[in-house]
């Protein structure tokens, strides 16, 4: 069995919301942004995402992760942009 430790990051949204993310600890961003994106927690995933596009710029499968949850934030623009640039990556899966 494989027991991961977690630690819940306190956000305040506004005067009065709480929410709590998160965050396994040893997992890399892209990791993290990941299980973010699978459970629809786009607005979760999406820093974690371009954190990890920053620290791997050449890594084309992240930039198009990046891309998809954008889209489905409802950001065309941003999503076109790092579609386009996941697909000027030189380090593409074929």
């Amino acid at each position: 069995m494989i027991v991961r430790n977690v630690v819940s990051h306190w956000v305040v949204l506004g005067a009065l919301t709480v929410i709590t993310v998160p965050v396994a600890l040893g997992q890399s961003p892209a990791d993290s942004a990941l299980g973010l994106f699978f459970k629809t927690r786009y607005a979760d995933a999406l820093p974690l995402f371009e954190k990890a596009v920053k620290a791997e710029p050449a890594n084309a499968e992240l930039r198009a992760q990046l891309a998809d949850t954008y889209r489905r934030m409802g950001r065309t623009g941003d999503a076109v942009r790092a579609a386009r640039e996941a697909l000027a990556c030189p380090k593409r899966n074929a």
